[in-house]
């Protein structure tokens, strides 16, 4: 995955759940993220393959550390079809 056009943007909720992100500003404007993972591990693995993959992205907003629940809730949420 690349993300492009990151220098400048703030991270932010939108559904005001989470309080976690305020004045975090990304300084880098791009970057490539890949990962690689047995398709059999999928299932049993997802929240830690994510997070492995989304730690990058949300560092370069000002060394934003992604906590692991926040991904398996989001997972989750994602799972039951909830908003």
């Amino acid at each position: 995955m690349t993300y492009e056009g990151l220098a400048g943007r703030k991270l932010v909720t939108l559904d005001g759940r989470r309080v976690l992100f305020e004045g975090r500003t990304a300084h880098q404007d791009q970057i490539t993220l890949t990962t690689h993972v047995d398709a059999q591990s999928i299932g049993s693995n997802l929240p830690e393959i994510v997070q492995a993959l989304l730690e990058p992205l949300y560092a370069l907003f000002d060394f934003f550390v992604l906590p692991a629940n926040l991904v398996t809730e989001e997972l989750a949420r994602m799972r039951l079809g909830s908003r």
